[in-house]
């Protein structure tokens, strides 16, 4: 992996702990949602400090570059939590269609109500 690489992910990572310490501080994220790039970065910053990790990694699993493992890391651990963010979203909006019929429903029987 080469010095400007290492250099390069070192800086985005302490800068993505430094915004993830600032939005709980802010209380703008859950600390659930902290929680997972906080340890993303710090699992960035521990591949760009000890390259013999990705090195090793990438030996064993056949991978011709450190760097496309680091990036192949990264893609998968995204790739996840844009699942589990789906799986988030699609709960919320089984959620909202409920309230949304029981809300109809609540107005429909007050305006019968009102109506006798």
């Amino acid at each position: 992996m080469s010095i400007e690489l290492r250099i390069a992910l070192i800086v985005f990572s302490v800068l993505g702990l430094y915004f993830c310490i600032t939005r709980i501080r802010r209380s703008a994220m859950k600390i659930d949602d902290v929680l997972f790039w906080a340890v993303l970065s710090g699992l960035i910053l521990l591949l760009s400090l000890f390259p013999g990790i990705a090195i090793a990694f990438s030996e064993k699993l056949g991978i011709e570059s450190p760097a496309n493992f680091v990036f192949l890391i990264m893609i998968f651990l995204l790739l996840y939590k844009v699942f589990m963010q789906t799986l988030t979203i699609s709960k919320l909006e089984i959620k909202l269609e409920k309230l949304a019929r029981e809300y109809a429903l609540s107005s429909y029987n007050k305006k019968d109500e009102e109506e006798e």
